[in-house]
């Protein structure tokens, strides 16, 4: 249908986001003894300095010792409820002072044996610098938990000094009815007139009925002049 669809540049068109379901899994970003919510956990010699930046909300987390390896500095949740083979939007907003690789936070047990809850992610990583931008991605929950949580490992990421700040910081269960969950192989356009072509990569949208399928955003893409 034609609402199912929006341009996103001159002749290339992206199938709409997934509508989301159910109430915020996360607490509101921020540190607070008062009201406890986000949380922050070092080990092996690992530190970091935590606070409100002068101009953002939300996680405001300063580097003073690097960890070693990407656990010893952890940022994560209370525990929420997923349910097996829910799939979960995480949306965020995120900056940093110096140009930094975020890796994807991990869905995991909030307990030993801290094994993963979900996949999806595929090693996702947000490239940041010191603008503020929205990163998104998805979550497949491959158990049902009254106990997961969301985890920053930033333990290789926080360098002394390095400044991350991390705001709107929201994850929400998909409508499955409207999530494109498999790579799509094949198009048919105008009732059987013709079919699509499949290109390996978005860049390689150029010409009419060629269409892209985005395994990160289960989302597909297609040009057309029409």
């Amino acid at each position: 249908a034609e609402e199912d669809w929006h341009l996103l540049q001159e002749n290339i068109w992206v199938t709409s986001q997934p509508r989301m379901i159910g109430e915020e899994l996360l607490p509101q970003a921020h540190f607070s003894s008062e009201n406890p919510g986000w949380h922050i956990y070092t080990e092996n010699g690992a530190a970091v300095s935590l606070g409100k930046g002068e101009q953002t909300t939300g996680l405001h987390i300063e580097g003073v010792t690097p960890g070693k390896v990407g656990s010893d500095i952890q940022c994560y949740t209370p525990a929420f409820p997923i349910r097996q083979g829910g799939i979960y939007q995480l949306t965020l907003q995120a900056r940093c002072s110096v140009p930094l690789q975020l890796s994807a936070p991990v869905i995991m047990r909030n307990g030993p044996p801290w094994s993963a809850y979900a996949s999806g992610n595929n090693g996702k990583s947000f490239a940041l610098d010191n603008a503020q931008n929205t990163y998104t991605c998805y979550y497949v929950a491959a158990t049902t938990a009254d106990d997961a949580r969301l985890t920053f490992f930033l333990g290789e990421t926080l360098t002394a000094e390095t400044v991350l700040n991390l705001d709107s910081i929201s994850l929400k269960e998909c409508d499955l009815n409207t999530i494109l969950r498999a790579d799509v192989g094949n198009i048919i356009f105008d009732n059987g007139a013709t079919c699509g072509v499949k290109v390996w990569e978005f860049s390689d949208l150029d010409m009419q009925d060629e269409y892209w399928y985005d395994e990160v955003n289960h989302t597909v893409a297609v040009y057309s002049t029409a």
